[in-house]
């Protein structure tokens, strides 16, 4: 339902803030954190010191409107998107961003932030994950983003779409041509000062990926779809795998039915 009302709300004028903010201004739309509750504080106390360049950052830009969710205002366990907004008096639909902001941070990975919560959160409010291994990698991606920002470094406009279709598959096929070709189509349509590139499956190289992820053709925005390794963490062999290889993207020219090599 949420959805729907989202989608009608499209057609208006505006959607999701309250007429009249710029949702471009995070001192108008407000910038939050929210963090998973645990009993133990000190690792909440620890994370956010990790981020603590970024949040002083975003606090600095939204100003009375930036906020932390953490200790009893954070997301409990169990907790579903609807329960959340109603303790924070906020609810789906039109945004006040003096009760909820309407750009907001999940810290933590999904074992204490489910999907779920997030996608259900999206429905009204812009939403966005970050989630590391260690406080350290946290520590570095805060850092890399103020500096980002601080320089005035900005990509090019550019979106690539990369699609793969492997012979004999099923599933690619069809994400090629009912997912990846429509959204490039539409994003090049609606998208005002955008350069966007739809590469043909036979062009979605491991090598083509390797340049869009950084070796001299990196994209503002690159969307991928294709399959990935699994591991299966019950068998110790695979087990030993899954750090360095579980979720790699498999591109075109795999000799599909063959096992990948490393």
């Amino acid at each position: 339902d949420e959805l729907r009302e989202r989608d009608q709300r499209r057609q208006q004028d505006h959607l999701g803030l309250e007429y009249g903010l710029d949702q471009d201004k995070l001192a108008e739309a407000g910038w939050g954190v929210v963090f998973p509750y645990r009993e133990d504080q000190k690792s909440i106390l620890a994370l956010r010191e990790a981020l603590g360049e970024l949040l002083d950052w975003r606090k600095a830009e939204a100003g009375e409107r930036y906020q932390e969710f953490s200790g009893p205002r954070a997301v409990r366990p169990g907790e579903t998107a609807s329960r959340f907004m109603a303790r924070h008096d906020a609810s789906p639909g039109t945004v006040d961003p003096t009760r909820l902001p309407y750009y907001l941070l999940l810290a933590g990975d999904v074992d204490e932030i489910p999907y779920r919560f997030q996608y259900e959160l999206d429905a009204t409010y812009l939403v966005g994950r970050v989630a590391f291994d260690n406080l350290e990698d946290y520590r570095r991606y805060a850092h890399s983003v103020v500096t980002a920002e601080k320089d005035g470094r900005r990509r090019a406009r550019r979106a690539v779409f990369f699609g793969t279709r492997h012979p004999g598959d099923r599933a690619t096929p069809l994400s090629a041509e009912q997912l990846v070709a429509p959204l490039a189509a539409d994003l090049k349509a609606r998208a005002k000062g955008w350069t966007v590139d739809h590469l043909a499956p036979d062009d979605c190289t491991k090598l083509r990926l390797a340049a869009l992820l950084g070796q001299g053709d990196a994209p503002a925005l690159l969307f991928t779809a294709g399959h990935g390794l699994g591991y299966d963490p019950a068998i110790p062999e695979e087990l030993k795998l899954q750090p360095a290889f579980h979720g790699a993207l498999l591109c075109q020219g795999l000799p599909w039915g063959a096992p990948p090599t490393r």
